[in-house]
Parts: structure tokens; C-alpha cells; sequence
């Protein structure tokens, strides 16, 4: 005989991903804490409609609830208000304010003292401190990351983001080539974007210039406007001026009237590049200025 029943086994299965099944599930049970999923990310908002679970812990894998009820002491100790692990990818870091900044560096600074190998903790500080133009100090917790999970690409991207942001590009190239051979997953826009930045400040236009390339297509219905301008720009660079205007014209007709700052980029390096065509043809035409 088993302690449990095939139906036990189906409840705790539908348990995270189905309202009436959690129900169910805390009505039979009556537990005490909650271990859950970070890849489980609906149970978010199943459990938020059942405020005696509240969310204290979170590694790199889980997230753990306790009851209230039974543990009031925990729940007041440790819950957390500022992080929500189930949402740590989508963070802005950049756009957050210095009070929401603030707060979850606090919080994630209280999980570090319990746990300081935390992967996600870890990854917040780093983060918040690189957004706050604090790279020096960012770079014990990208080495960290590295440590603990050397197969995964968020150690080397974030401590590549510090080195650029000190000026070590040539540092920051090597961090973000080995990015991209890990084959990085939710993040494929931004660092070919980061490694084409690091390759302008070191003056490898062609290497900029063939990177944009391999990974924008402007006649794709997807491919970002701002994407379009710099690869336009890096044809620039390699005096590619043709292709350069017809990038950035098309720039030009997908950016938003709303980005009053790149419409501005986009129209003067636009004006500067068909100047520079107009040389081009004069001195190519019988009778120009060429020897």
C-alpha cells in the first residue's frame, strides 16, 4: 500500500496551475509552507487571492510560501514585499525609480545575509548596482554568479555590463563573445546590442558592422527601429553609404513620433550620410573634383 493515492498524486499536479485544484488542495491539507516553481509562474496569481501565504524564500529554482496562520512569526520576519521572484527576468532596472531601486536592494541584501550564494539575490545586487552607476562594486556579485553557475550566461553578461560601464571595453568583448556562444536565451536583442556598442568604442567598425548584419534584418516586420539605425550607422562606419541611407530611411519610417531623441538622431546622420553620397557621385562624375 502507498501513503498516496493516484488521486493525491493528480491534485498536487494540478495544484499550481489550476484555482479550483488549490482550493482543494489547502482545504485537504491545511499545510504549512509552499515550495513552488519558479517556472510556475500562473500560481502567482492563484495564490494572491489567499493572503495566509505569503512569499518568504526564493533560490534559484523555488519559491517558498509559509501560512500565516500557523507562523505568523515568519510571515512578519520575512515576507517579501519588493521582489517578486516569479517576475525577476522582467525587471527594468534601468527605468526603475532610486526608491524602488532601494528596495529591492534592501531586500535582497536581507536574503544574502541568510543565504550569500543566492543566485537570485545575487543577481538583483548586481543589477541594482550597475543601474545606479556603481559597476565597481557590482562585479563581486557577477563573480559570484559565474562561480556558483558557470554554464549559465547571466554571471558573464552582468559583469560584462559593469566592465563597459568603467570604460574596460576590451574586457566587456571577450565577457559578451562568451555570451553568445552559451547561447543566451531571453536576452538575444540585447547583447548582440551591447557587444556592437563595445566593438564602436574599440574602433572594430568591421566587426560592428558584420555583427548587426548576422542578427538584424531591416526588412523584417519585427526588426526594432532602433536596431535599423545603429546597423545603418555601423554600415556608415565602413563607408557603405548606400546601404547606410537606405537603413536609416527605413529607421526613419517604423521609429515613433513619441521618440522625439531618435527621430532627431536618425534625421541629422540621415542629412549628413546623403551629403556625403552627393560627394561620393560628384567625384565619381566625368569632370568632377577627383585627380
Amino acid at each position: 500500500a502507498t501513503v498516496f493515492s493516484d488521486l493525491d498524486y493528480a491534485l498536487v499536479y494540478h495544484v499550481f496551475g489550476d484555482e479550483h485544484a488549490f482550493k482543494n488542495f489547502i482545504r485537504k491539507y491545511n499545510p504549512s509552507f509552499i515550495s513552488v516553481s519558479l517556472q510556475k509562474s500562473l500560481f502567482g496569481k492563484i495564490v494572491f487571492g489567499h493572503k495566509e501565504f505569503v512569499p518568504i524564500f526564493f533560490d534559484h529554482a523555488e519559491l517558498l510560501y509559509v501560512n500565516m496562520n500557523h507562523h505568523r512569526e515568519l510571515a512578519d520576519k520575512y515576507a517579501l514585499k519588493a521582489i517578486d521572484p516569479f517576475q525577476l527576468r522582467n525587471i527594468s532596472y534601468n527605468k526603475e525609480n532610486p526608491q524602488r531601486l532601494s528596495e529591492l536592494f534592501e531586500e535582497a541584501s536581507r536574503i544574502i545575509s541568510l543565504d550569500p550564494l543566492n543566485y537570485g539575490a545575487n543577481k538583483i545586487l548586481c543589477n541594482v548596482l550597475i543601474a545606479r552607476r556603481e559597476q565597481a562594486k557590482a562585479l563581486p556579485y557577477a563573480d559570484k554568479l559565474i562561480e556558483q553557475f558557470p554554464d549559465n550566461y547571466d554571471g558573464y553578461l552582468l559583469k560584462a555590463d559593469a566592465l563597459f560601464g568603467m570604460g574596460r571595453y576590451a574586457d566587456a568583448e571577450r565577457l559578451y563573445a562568451q555570451v553568445m556562444d552559451l547561447g543566451q536565451t531571453d536576452r538575444d536583442e540585447v547583447v548582440p546590442r551591447n557587444l556592437h556598442s563595445t566593438y564602436i568604442k574599440l574602433k572594430k567598425y568591421e566587426k560592428a558592422y558584420k555583427l548587426r548584419t548576422r542578427v538584424v534584418n531591416p526588412f523584417g516586420s519585427t526588426a526594432a527601429y532602433r536596431d535599423i539605425y545603429e546597423l545603418g550607422m555601423s554600415a556608415a562606419y565602413v563607408d557603405k553609404i548606400s546601404e547606410a541611407v537606405t537603413f536609416l530611411k527605413i529607421a526613419r519610417m517604423k521609429a515613433p513620433d513619441t521618440d522625439k531623441e531618435y527621430i532627431d538622431k536618425i534625421d541629422k546622420n540621415l542629412a549628413k550620410l546623403i551629403e556625403s553620397q552627393k560627394i561620393q557621385k560628384n567625384l565619381l562624375m566625368p569632370g568632377g573634383d577627383s585627380p
